[in-house]
């Protein structure tokens, strides 16, 4: 091999270093901390087009992805070995379930009650008005650890079901039992304000099993449907513990910068 040909063969290798070093020390490189804004940070790979998912490799071998439908959208840095199945949600760009829904009241308040649609007084538990309009599952190994969603208002007036594979849902803090409240941590993200607590699930057939289940509700400064203003976290079975669900939303969730006027959902 000739000199000439050796020193092109170092040239591009050094090319390809470069890229990867560059694709490490950008902002979508590194977590993101407790009050950083994903959506606004140059690393982003979101083009907060609605119904995409987006993703972003760096250096460690982490990767951030981008959830962007008209209802929930959120960016999470994740490990090698995580993955982040948004495949089996129902909501779309071409369908949102609160199409034509969304309010134009400005108020950002966490516990401001939207004017989003509205739940029946009383309506059968287990009917579809009462399912999260749009979820992801986060897995590490193939293992679930804990599922992404957002809830329409509650269906009925009694208390709700928390056991053998239904959970409440919680579209806003309102929804939020006395206890509940009484043992939340509340605390602020940089678009965002974050509230946990534990609910008890159980599974019962021939025997029952009994869990402490951790939830997060995060109440974006600017949601993606003012109709859907809380994205509640929740790890089904305890597979994470609240500590490791609260170090998670702080230090690997960014929430999104607002929407361009033609980025909104709209009814037409």
């Amino acid at each position: 091999m000739g000199m000439g040909s050796f020193r092109r063969m170092a040239m591009t290798a050094a090319a390809g270093m470069a890229v990867l070093v560059v694709g490490g020390c950008g902002s979508s490189g590194t977590p993101d901390g407790p009050g950083s804004s994903g959506g606004s940070t140059g690393g982003s790979t979101s083009s907060r087009t609605a119904g995409s998912d987006a993703a972003g490799s760096d250096a460690a071998g982490g990767r951030y992805v981008a959830v962007d439908s008209p209802v929930m959208a959120f960016r999470l840095h994740l490990t090698a070995d995580e993955k982040l199945d948004h495949s089996q949600s129902h909501a779309s760009a071409s369908g949102s379930p609160s199409a034509g829904a969304t309010s134009s009241d400005p108020s950002t308040s966490p516990d401001a009650t939207p004017t989003g649609p509205s739940a029946p007084p009383d309506c059968d538990e287990s009917s579809p008005a009462n399912s999260p309009a749009d979820w992801a599952n986060l897995e590490r190994n193939g293992d679930y650890l804990a599922t992404f969603e957002v809830d329409p208002p509650r269906c009925g007036t009694s208390p709700p079901t928390s056991g053998n594979g239904r959970r409440p849902l919680f579209h806003s803090t309102a929804d939020l039992t006395k206890d509940q409240l009484s043992q939340a941590h509340r605390f602020s993200i940089g678009s965002g304000t974050v509230v946990t607590f534990e609910q008890p699930y159980f599974e019962c057939t021939q025997s029952c099993k009994h869990w402490s289940e951790p939830v997060a509700l995060v109440m974006p400064d600017t949601p993606a449907d003012r109709a859907y203003p809380t994205l509640v976290i929740r790890s089904d079975r305890a597979a994470l513990d609240r500590a490791d669900l609260e170090d998670l939303v702080k230090h690997r969730l960014s929430l999104p910068a607002p929407r361009s006027p033609s980025q909104t959902p709209s009814s037409s």
